[in-house]
């Protein structure tokens, strides 16, 4: 008896779920959409505080003078008449004039024109040489566009400043690179085993000189003397981030030098007006600019899609992003522009305080920053919000797809639901409609196995590996179509159920799984999947398996059927690519899949799935 209650619960359960499960999986969409938009709100966001003690923030006498702005100041002079290569040389002398250990490293992927990337390595007096901090800065930003002389400039200077100091525990490295993928080049080189093949050739070139293993690393860029705040930039590459305790010391250190603080100021989002009226209606205030209430409601959300957007583009506009790699800390330091409410106010004298104090704090610890937060989305320097706050957003959203799965999966297995009016709350029997999950599982696992083996095939171009991702599916749906030819409506749309049913199972599984190392590119995928897979389970199929052909009157409504539901699944196919390129076009998107590991395993199973689900409906609808 207590076996039949067992089993008679679980089928009343059973019944419930598929007579309420559009309307959970609707809902559970709107709560993960709450659940985002509340996160600026003051009882979700946390402040932002240093949690390494020995990191002391501000809590030292700076000795940057007008010494060191002096030579700032007669250096630009010298340098705006250098070319490329004069510029090498020219540094290279300064830095050895200074007593720092100076090398070169010539860069392949910018060639011989803009000159070698120069570091000098200044030995810690009071250390062993174990442990090294990076100062970084480029000539020239190609991401941006724009020229960094200043940061230069000021990295010469504090390279100046730092060897007139006993105070190092920790080695330090000042690079200067013609570009930023030179920068990125010589990053991955210092951490690259020496090639046993140059090594022994007559005509190696100079081998990599080291210092102590880099702990953390700080890039300059100023295009311009004058600036409005300083801003920290920090996104990484395939979800990285740097440990908050690096960011909290900036802001605090340029706090107590009443240096005004940003980030994600770079392009930062503007919210469009039906957001900001539909706001407005509930009571939320929305000031015409972020700058006007930087603690506002909306200024806060535009500041944490624009994190959003940047992470999940997976394309840092400096080195910063290249260190994470190696377990790095580091961020860009930059020079934000006047506009949108701010003006000019700052200048590169007050920066030389704020970088040396930086360092100081850094030079004080005893072992990595690990003590703060990992992943996390920045709302403004002193509000973020942490891993275990922002991820119940994506997990909501798509567990409504699992929820529309196990329906699709019980409307295949179990005959039609008992009419309205009746008070029946069983189902009929479960093994009524056999379902055929082994055909439906080697369908779904080709496809799967064929995504995967694309995502790892050897360097090729975009196009072709994009044509390559398609081939499978619609190979597939061929075979598949003239197995089925002989089959009746019924089975092929069972087939079609369960097809969609394995779909968003694996489409919901692989954006949590992401969600947990790179939230911006599951919360992108999330947005542009879950809305349109719901829109297909709720809208487009029916809730019951026909047991024959249905006789539809109009042509047009078969025509607009057709066209609604592959326009509807095109996007679930293509969202993964464009998500990831974070609206940066077709091709943008591509190479930014190209470039990030689990961003391309997400593009490369889902959408392939989502395709075949398309061509496959095509039969039945």
């Amino acid at each position: 008896m207590k076996e039949i209650s067992r089993l008679l619960r679980r089928r009343r359960a059973l019944g419930l779920l598929r007579r309420h499960a559009r309307r959970i999986a609707v809902l559970l969409l709107l709560v993960g959409t709450v659940a985002f938009l509340a996160l600026p709100h003051p009882a979700v966001r946390l402040p932002t505080r240093p949690d390494e003690n020995a990191l002391l923030p501000g809590q030292i006498s700076t000795h940057w003078s007008w010494r060191e702005n002096d030579a700032i100041v007669t250096a630009r002079a010298e340098v705006a008449a250098l070319s490329p290569l004069a510029r090498s040389e020219w540094l290279t002398h300064r830095l050895t004039n200074l007593g720092l250990d100076v090398h070169s490293y010539q860069p392949t992927a910018t060639g011989n024109e803009t000159g070698d990337v120069i570091y000098a390595i200044l030995r810690a007096p009071k250390g062993d040489g174990s442990e090294a901090l990076v100062l970084s800065s480029t000539w020239e930003n190609e991401r941006t566009g724009t020229e960094n002389q200043n940061g230069i400039l000021l990295a010469l200077a504090l390279a100046g400043l730092w060897s007139r100091e006993s105070y190092w525990a920790k080695d330090v490295i000042i690079v200067v690179a013609p570009t930023v993928l030179g920068a990125e080049e010589w990053t991955h080189a210092y951490h690259s085993p020496p090639d046993p093949a140059l090594s022994s050739s007559i005509t190696a070139a100079k081998p990599m000189v080291r210092a102590g293993s880099i702990q953390a690393a700080v890039h300059l860029d100023f295009p311009e003397f004058y600036f409005a705040s300083v801003g920290i930039r920090y996104d990484g590459l395939d979800g990285a981030q740097p440990n908050l305790d690096i960011i909290n010391t900036i802001v605090r250190v340029a706090h107590s030098l009443n240096l005004p603080t940003s980030v994600n100021e770079h392009a930062a989002l503007v919210l469009p007006t039906w957001l900001v009226t539909a706001l407005e209606t509930i009571g939320v205030p929305a000031p015409s600019s972020t700058a006007a209430d930087p603690n506002g409601y909306t200024a806060m959300l535009a500041r944490g899609l624009t994190a959003v957007r940047d992470q999940a583009a997976s394309r840092p506009l400096g080195p910063h992003g290249v260190f994470r790699a190696y377990a790095i800390d580091a961020v860009s330091v930059v020079g934000e522009p006047a506009g949108r409410g701010l003006y000019a106010g700052q200048s590169l004298a007050s920066v030389g305080s704020l970088i040396e104090s930086t360092f100081r704090s850094l030079n004080n610890l005893l072992e990595r920053l690990h003590h703060s937060f990992s992943f996390y989305v920045l709302l403004t320097p002193w509000w973020f919000v942490p891993i275990s706050v922002y991820v119940p957003a994506v997990v909501a959203a798509n567990a409504a797809l699992l929820v529309s799965a196990i329906e699709q999966y019980l409307v295949v297995g179990e005959g039609p639901l008992p009419d309205a009016s009746s008070k029946a709350t069983v189902p009929g029997d479960a093994t009524r409609h056999p379902r055929n999950i082994a055909a439906v599982a080697l369908v779904v696992g080709s496809i799967s196995a064929w995504s995967v083996l694309v995502v790892n095939l050897p360097p090729i171009t975009h196009s072709a590996r994009h044509l390559v991702s398609l081939a499978g599916p619609i190979l597939v749906v061929l075979a598949w179509s003239q197995h089925q030819r002989q089959s009746t409506p019924k089975t092929r749309h069972s087939t079609l159920l369960l097809v969609q049913s394995f779909a968003q199972t694996i489409t919901a599984a692989l954006t949590m799984t992401l969600a947990v190392t790179n939230y911006a590119q599951s919360l992108m995928v999330t947005v542009l999947t879950a809305p349109a897979w719901i829109v297909v389970a709720v809208l487009l199929t029916p809730p019951t398996v026909p047991a024959t052909t249905p006789k539809v009157k109009s042509l047009a409504v078969v025509v607009l059927r057709r066209l609604v539901r592959v326009a509807t699944v095109g996007a679930v196919a293509a969202a993964p690519w464009i998500a990831v390129g974070a609206g940066g076009g077709w091709v943008g998107a591509v190479e930014a899949v190209e470039a990030v590991a689990g961003a391309r395993m997400v593009a490369g199973l889902v959408a392939p799935l989502a395709v075949l689900w398309a061509a496959m409906s095509l039969e039945v609808v």
